[in-house]
């Protein structure tokens, strides 16, 4: 159960910290930007994740092949935090604006 729950606590900080990406104006890689801007659909996506985690570690675990069973959670739980890091990480993008009097400027 400790492995389930980590599971979807990694799963809520993506969300979280894809969100606070997005608020920053950064783009999202993995999805689009509009999956990510949509917030009701980003949420079952990130439950349907886990449920999709949680479903193979079953499968695993009535196959037989308990180290598996741990393995996929321990994996989703270790992409999901390093992926979270990464995003609270990422700065805000700059913006190179062109002036025919000034040339290039940042908007930052």
């Amino acid at each position: 159960m400790g492995l389930f729950a980590g599971v979807a606590g990694a799963r809520m900080m993506d969300y979280a910290s894809t969100r606070h990406l997005r608020d920053q104006g950064n783009d999202e890689w993995l999805l689009t930007d509009r999956i990510v801007d949509d917030r009701p659909l980003f949420v079952g996506i990130e439950l349907a994740g886990t449920a999709a985690s949680i479903g193979v570690s079953y499968l695993f675990h009535r196959s037989g092949h308990h180290s598996l069973e741990r393995w996929t959670s321990a994996v989703h739980i270790g992409v999901g935090v390093g992926g979270s890091v990464r995003n609270y990480l990422l700065k805000p993008p700059t913006f190179i604006t062109a002036s025919p009097l000034n040339g290039f400027q940042s908007s930052r």
